[in-house]
């Protein structure tokens, strides 16, 4: 490295950028000044060099005083020599001052830089709304200072490829606020169908309902099941969840909903198990935007209807003698029961197998004593007559009245619609209390079947399964 000087003389020169720098009697560190751009520069014995030619993010600039007016090109003489193409696509002009109409457009207007040329300091740029034109005052930015933008419609910067991140930069922080909460999924709500008791070999449809806060249900055309995916677990005596192996589940849609038809196949499922259904994968178009529906979960138990039938027998035959086979009710229990209130509910007072005739009498019409042949044959009258109610009581009792029952029957689903008798009930009201309803595993496509309706004949027809459900 060498240092030269110092020196006793400096000449400095002036004129045109157009002009011919001289090269005769000149020395190390002269200096020349060219009016028309405001650079300096620096002789370095040889040849002359832009002096102090640092880059800064903003660079003031003058448009040429001989400029053509133009939307696109600018010609800034001052600021030359910065090499071609360096201000491509990574910076941005706006024009600071209208010499010939301060305050008016273009001012304050911003775009962004396309090409440069380094030797006559021409920019090329996104069109201004109207023409910049000679001697207007420039600022060149760079787009880490333009980034924000301005508050009108023609800051062209783009944060397209910018990612949402909760914990990035102030742009990818943005990013993540406008999706969270500015996005048209927000406008998505679901609603699940309630978890339900269900019965072996049951068919069981679990309902998720998608609805837009705006413009209502969601078309089905805008809900996507291709991914969606469940988990059928089991829970057998308390013990942990497990998922069942090969569970069919069958996926559908329609405006507003998607459906899950499950059997409970008694070769998987037995009464007490504990079910859980989990469901994901569902997503949705709702104003231009993909949304995603939250996890849904249906947890519940498997039942057996026949066991209140069972239950309840049991309740009488706990009226006969400490019994508990239901089969001995139907034979003793009205008896015991009716002994019962007689007797102040010791049902020991009352045995029809081994008290004589009037002992009974005593005990059902509060005789005492002996009252001979007479009364004997009064007693047995009045068993008699008793007898014959009972007989009346126990065959409403054996014919199920009064009693939880489960009725079958089966339906041709394959043909033309009418209407069709599935159960009666003629000599005695009857209360629905549940309704299973089990499709066969066969394809019924091709009939002419739409829906189902199900009500009764009464004078005033009630509806059990309307034809939306149907």
């Amino acid at each position: 490295m060498s240092i030269r000087g110092p020196y006793e003389v400096i000449h400095y020169y002036t004129g045109l950028s157009t002009d011919t720098k001289p090269t005769i009697n000149v020395v190390l560190g002269d200096r020349y000044f060219e009016t028309d751009t405001g650079l300096w520069y620096l002789y370095d014995s040889s040849s002359w060099s832009l002096l102090g030619s640092k880059f800064d993010f903003s660079l003031y600039g003058k448009c040429s005083s001989s400029m053509t007016a133009s939307k696109t090109t600018l010609v800034v003489p001052n600021l030359v020599g910065y090499g071609d193409d360096f201000f491509n696509n990574k910076f941005y002009i706006q024009v600071l001052k209208n010499a010939n109409s301060v305050g008016n457009a273009p001012e304050l207007q911003v775009r962004k830089i396309t090409d440069y040329v380094s030797e006559t300091g021409t920019f090329t740029t996104d069109a201004f709304g109207v023409n910049v034109e000679a001697s207007d005052e420039v600022v060149i930015v760079h787009e880490s200072i333009v980034l924000l933008g301005r508050d009108d419609n023609n800051n062209v910067f783009s944060s397209s490829n910018v990612v949402s991140n909760a914990d990035g930069s102030v742009l990818e922080r943005l990013e993540w606020i406008q999706t969270a909460i500015g996005s048209g999924a927000t406008q998505l709500r679901t609603q699940q169908s309630a978890s339900g008791a269900v019965e072996e070999t049951d068919l069981m449809r679990f309902q998720v309902a998608l609805m837009d806060i705006d413009s209502g249900a969601i078309a089905s055309a805008n809900i996507n099941i291709t991914s969606i995916t469940q988990t059928m677990e089991q829970s057998r005596n308390g013990s942990a969840y497990s998922a069942i192996s090969d569970p069919v589940v069958a996926f559908s849609k329609s405006d507003g909903i998607v459906y899950m038809d499950y059997e409970f196949k008694a070769a998987q499922w037995q009464v007490g198990d504990m079910y859980r259904m989990t469901l994901s994968g569902i997503t949705c178009t709702v104003a231009g935007v993909t949304a995603y529906v939250p996890v849904m979960i249906w947890n519940n138990i498997v039942v057996e209807a026949e066991d209140l039938t069972n239950n309840t027998q049991y309740l009488y035959a706990v009226a006969d003698s400490g019994t508990t086979s239901p089969t001995k009710v139907l034979d003793n229990s009205i008896l015991s029961i009716i002994m019962t209130k007689d007797s102040g509910g010791d049902t020991s007072d009352f045995d029809n197998s081994t008290d004589s005739l009037e002992a009974q009498s005593d005990k059902l019409g509060g005789f005492s004593g002996d009252g001979g042949a007479a009364q004997d044959d009064s007693v047995k009258a009045s068993l008699d007559l008793a007898h014959t109610d009972l007989d009346a009581i126990i065959s409403k009792l054996v014919t199920g009245v009064g009693v939880v029952q489960i009725a079958t029957t089966t339906e041709d689903l394959n043909q033309a619609a009418s209407t069709y008798d599935l159960l009666t009930g003629t000599t005695q009201p009857v209360i629905l209390e549940s309704l299973s309803l089990k499709m066969p595993a066969a394809d019924i496509s091709g009939g002419a079947l739409t829906y189902i309706t199900i009500q009764t004949d009464d004078v005033t027809a009630q509806t059990i399964f309307n034809s939306t459900d149907g």
